[in-house]
């Protein structure tokens, strides 16, 4: 996800997470539902979304 973000000339990663969607602790591989969280700078304005990936 990083290295599509980071394809956009004027993106800048402020954080990209994935956790547990039910307990909101880190994983190292998506394994079931996760919850991604983000946030990008796009330009002077920061977007912040959450989604549940893998469901």
């Amino acid at each position: 996800m990083k290295q599509l973000i980071e394809a956009e000339p004027l993106a800048r990663i402020d954080y990209v997470e994935m956790v547990s969607w039910d307990g909101i602790k880190p994983v190292e591989t998506v394994d079931g539902p996760v919850l991604v969280a983000m946030a990008v700078y796009i330009g002077k304005t920061r977007l912040i979304d959450n989604f549940i990936f893998g469901e």
